[in-house]
């Protein structure tokens, strides 16, 4: 009968490694979807990236309007949102492209965000303000130079169409 003595610990060490590496490799990929799928639901990114504008002519335009919807302002907000909860994008009107970024809060209802942009070849921050997602749309919150962002727009959700409304 051998004892705890008698038994060769490094070979013990070596193949306990070995089989954890050899499991791990294994099931590396769903290690990775699990590690995805955990962001994803931390970070609630679906619903966010899109194109996001009030256009005339929708069905419920009134409706909408009580609730604090404006269809005059121009502008159009393009958004793209990463499984890590960062989100980055655009808000274009005549013309004229304004840029942000910002990370989406635990759960996905909100995001931090700042109006950027290049001068002199290095990225400045202007304002930081707050993105709010609704079944609808989002409503954006920025301060001082930067409130002419802010307002609720309607998420498009058929990207085909916006060419026939222009």
């Amino acid at each position: 009968m051998k004892c705890a003595s008698n038994v060769n610990w490094p070979t013990v060490a070596i193949s306990v490694c070995c089989s954890v590496i050899v499991t791990v490799a294994v099931n590396l990929s769903s290690i990775v979807d699990n590690v995805k799928l955990a962001q994803e639901l931390i970070y609630s990114t679906e619903g966010w990236s899109g194109s996001y504008e009030n256009y005339e002519g929708v069905v419920n335009q009134k409706e909408l309007e009580r609730q604090g919807y404006a269809f005059n302002t121009g502008i159009r907000i393009e958004m793209t949102a990463e499984k890590d909860g960062s989100i980055d994008g655009f808000a274009e009107k005549d013309g004229r492209i304004i840029l942000f970024r910002g990370a989406i809060s635990l759960g996905g209802r909100s995001a931090e965000a700042t109006v950027f942009d290049f001068v002199a070849g290095e990225t400045k921050d202007f304002c930081k303000g707050e993105i709010r997602r609704s079944r609808d749309g989002i409503e954006i919150a920025f301060p001082g130079a930067c409130k002419d962002l802010s307002g609720k727009y309607l998420k498009l959700e058929h990207q085909a169409d916006r060419s026939e409304r222009r």
